[in-house]
């Protein structure tokens, strides 16, 4: 089973965040999910994907916006 690990700095690009702001997601449990490998984090494509796609709102789905 291979990886295509992220850093957590281009991972941060890729949402359009800092690289503190990233942590801050992670640290309150907000964010996709990540690897720990030492004292670097990673991220993987795939939880990176399946975390955007939970994120997802169908509008004709949702019901009113506040």
């Amino acid at each position: 089973m291979g990886y295509n690990f992220i850093s957590e700095q281009d991972a941060a690009k890729f949402f359009g965040l800092t690289v503190k702001g990233l942590r801050k997601q992670r640290y309150s449990g907000e964010g996709p999910i990540y690897h720990k490998i030492g004292k670097k984090v990673f991220y993987t494509e795939d939880d990176i994907k399946a975390f955007v796609e939970d994120t997802r709102i169908d509008p004709r789905k949702a019901g009113k916006c506040a």
